[in-house]
């Protein structure tokens, strides 16, 4: 495999920032939706506790399962607001190909709280690439990272899909879905 020092770094454009936020909240939307299901599986355990006489008698189990319910809807509803607030975005500033590592500097915003994170994961855990002009997006199995094309510091983009015909990974062309919020 190739020795590369690929260095994509800078602000991202409106289009980039725009598909971060749709896949992020296709992501806590799922988030939700598993909450929802466990608040459904509370229910049913307290109508089925119900119908047991002896736990009549004893009302605090009773009471569990709903207190249980309400914590997970309301982490459900918080979820569900940091999805729908158009400000709430992690999107990265610097991602580094070295030494067959992928370092990702991550910019994370959250109800005005902004702070930076760092994440770093394989090379050889890249299993798609999909090339959406501008950007590309690569997803591994310990994370998905966007590059955007012109923020290219170091050597030049070319060195990048060569490494990636080398790992037999092919970058596939996609439409940007359509997205209209931020």
């Amino acid at each position: 495999m190739n020795q590369i020092d690929i260095k994509f770094c800078g602000e991202l454009s409106r289009t980039s920032k725009l598909f971060l936020k749709y896949k992020q909240r296709r992501n806590l939307y799922k988030y939700v939706l598993i909450l929802e299901l466990f608040v459904a599986l509370l229910s049913i355990a307290y109508v089925l506790l119900s119908f047991i006489p002896r736990i009549l008698e004893i009302k605090i189990i009773l009471l569990s399962p709903v207190v249980i319910a309400i914590g997970i809807q309301l982490g459900a509803l918080y979820v569900f607001i940091n999805a729908l607030t158009p400000k709430n975005l992690s999107y990265p500033t610097e991602v580094h190909f070295a030494d067959n590592q992928v370092s990702v500097t991550v910019n994370t915003i959250t109800f005005n709280k902004q702070k930076q994170t760092q994440f770093t994961f394989s090379v050889d855990s890249i299993k798609k690439i999909h090339d959406y002009g501008e950007f590309l997006y690569i997803i591994s199995t310990e994370g998905e990272v966007l590059c955007q094309k012109n923020l290219v510091v170091s050597y030049k983009l070319t060195q990048l899909y060569n490494l990636f015909e080398d790992l037999n990974i092919t970058i596939t062309p996609q439409k940007l879905p359509q997205i209209e919020f931020i």
